[in-house]
């Protein structure tokens, strides 16, 4: 029987645009000295994914867009020991979603 990991500490609920705009900005906010070991996850609402409207949530698919985040942010994230948290937003897809 697999153990579940439960994260119970802090979480920062954040739109990328109220907060630099990208993924970056806001993991170099986290990386602040006065916040460090503050936060056990990240929910980024709604999402880093390919998107065309609404804020963001209406998906045209699952890959990260490149615009709101790359690898080296989620890296970053994962240095920090931080939780990233994403929505799978399946009732807002795209008009452009395959």
């Amino acid at each position: 029987m697999s153990e579940r990991q439960f994260f119970t500490g802090p979480m920062l609920n954040a739109y990328p645009d109220s907060m630099g705009g990208t993924l970056h900005e806001i993991v170099q906010f986290l990386k602040k000295e006065e916040l460090k070991d503050i936060f056990e996850s990240f929910y980024i609402l709604p999402s880093i994914f390919n998107s065309d409207l609404d804020r963001g949530f209406s998906i045209i698919d699952y890959s990260l867009n490149r615009l709101l985040a790359s690898e080296e942010d989620l890296k970053e994230l994962e240095e920090l020991s931080i939780h990233l948290k994403l929505d799978f937003v399946l009732n807002h897809a795209s008009v452009l979603s395959p």
